[in-house]
């Protein structure tokens, strides 16, 4: 097999992106391949490989691998823009579709790095900009610190907190916000791990968990598995039993 190139490399173990983000990272990085004149075949069986277990990715590979058989590289490319194209209006789609109750809320907890949280979270301060996030800092990559300097750059009022604090950080939010990786047959979700202890925190002080999430990570089974990656990267994802959900808000 040829050298993978470093910079599809650091899609393939990047350990900070959300499902959705690194999704859009493959779709940028196919497209200027394919405008270079090279193939993707290599990319995708790749991608397949080791982020598969992404259900949005999963999805969208099996286009792309019907979309690559043309050989013919304006289609693909035009085709390539429009999966980016449909991902990206999807944020806008799921934000309409929160209650309006729900959107009069003002003090908000999440964690994680999550491109869909961002994306909505940003909509959100359009539509009411008096919003306050709380970041549990999410051990051991640390990503709601990156999510964070997003959300501070967007001019949403924010700060990170330690995941010790989650408890006492949702007792005095308004909501959970989460997004997921999966959305399994039976209604639990799968996320990264610290999502059900907050889950199940906010459920005590009766904060309704909401999860946002595009429709393309629902997968037709119960089981989840992640491929391609080793012990301890396996260790950081769980599942949310949908008892723990109040709504999830799709496109």
């Amino acid at each position: 097999m040829k050298k993978i190139d470093k910079n599809f490399e650091k899609i393939l173990f990047n350990k900070t992106a959300g499902s959705a983000e690194l999704l859009e990272k493959l779709l940028i990085y196919f497209s200027k391949k394919v405008k270079g004149g090279e193939s993707i075949r290599t990319e995708i069986d790749l991608a397949k490989k080791y982020l598969s277990h992404f259900a949005v990715i999963e999805n969208n590979i099996l286009s792309m691998e019907n979309i690559i058989l043309s050989n013919n590289q304006e289609s693909i490319l035009k085709s390539l823009s429009k999966i980016l194209e449909v991902n990206r209006n999807t944020y806008k789609i799921i934000f309409n579709s929160i209650p309006n109750k729900i959107k009069s809320y003002s003090k908000i907890v999440t964690l994680s790095n999550s491109k869909t949280v961002y994306e909505v979270l940003k909509l959100w301060h359009k539509y009411n900009d008096k919003i306050e996030v709380t970041i549990c800092e999410s051990q051991p990559e640390c990503e709601g610190k990156i999510l964070a300097k997003k959300l501070l750059k967007a001019g949403i009022k924010t700060k990170v907190v330690l995941d010790s604090e989650t408890s006492n950080s949702l007792e005095k939010a308004d909501l959970l916000l989460l997004s997921c990786d999966v959305i399994l047959k039976n209604g639990d979700i799968v996320n990264k791990i610290g999502s059900r202890n907050a889950a199940i925190i906010a459920k005590y002080f009766k904060k309704p968990v909401i999860i946002i999430s595009s429709k393309d990570k629902q997968i037709n089974s119960n089981r989840f598995r992640i491929k391609g990656r080793n012990t301890i990267e396996k260790s950081l994802f769980e599942r949310v039993e949908k008892e723990l959900i109040h709504q999830i808000v799709t496109d």
